[in-house]
């Protein structure tokens, strides 16, 4: 009896130790930077919500989260990447990259009901002098790179498993009404934008 209830013990502490690991090597991934991915920013320049996180997620996976005035950096091999943000809802984008191109997502917070609403979009670069003034201000002066560990990473995952589910659920109810879901498909020179 005793032996039965340690193989179970042991059991279960290996497989809890694997789906972490299995999960942070998903995650790990999008943060290998290299010269045969598309880079992808997530920002959000808005200040509204500044305090509150939004989560973000690729597919399945958890990559992160971050509010006003900071931004990340994710890595994708070419093609179709569903990427997604949760907050007091989902908002979702279909992304359609190319290696060695780069794009923004911003998460503009919208009023929500008890707290910010998220919706994602892909970062509009028809500025007007002052537009392009502020954003550039903003990446000057207000806007600071984070990164995450490996440990934030698995935790996040586990943390957010039912999240994943849901959100994911959700995505496919979306897409089984046809309702249009923003894509990401239109590169930018960041570096040129900030010059």
């Amino acid at each position: 009896m005793m032996m039965t209830k340690f193989r179970t013990f042991a059991l279960t502490l290996a497989i809890g130790i694997f789906s972490l690991s299995f999960s942070f090597g998903q995650a790990e991934e999008y943060f290998n930077e290299s010269e045969e991915k598309a880079t992808v920013y997530i920002i959000r320049t808005p200040k509204l919500g500044a305090l509150i996180n939004f989560r973000y997620f690729i597919g399945e996976t958890y990559i992160g989260k971050c509010n006003y005035g900071k931004y990340f950096k994710v890595y994708l091999t070419p093609g179709k990447h569903l990427i997604w943000s949760k907050s007091e809802n989902r908002s979702f984008i279909e992304a359609e990259v190319e290696a060695g191109k780069t794009y923004v997502i911003n998460a503009i917070p919208k009023m929500g009901g008890f707290r910010a609403s998220v919706k994602l979009e892909e970062l509009d670069t028809n500025f007007t002098e002052g537009q392009l003034k502020r954003f550039k201000k903003y990446f000057e002066k207000r806007a600071k790179l984070i990164t995450f560990t490996p440990e934030e990473l698995a935790i996040g995952q586990e943390k957010f498993a039912d999240v994943i589910v849901e959100g994911l659920a959700k995505y496919e109810k979306v897409k089984g009404k046809e309702k249009e879901i923003p894509v990401l498909k239109t590169p930018i020179d960041l570096e040129a934008i900030l010059k």
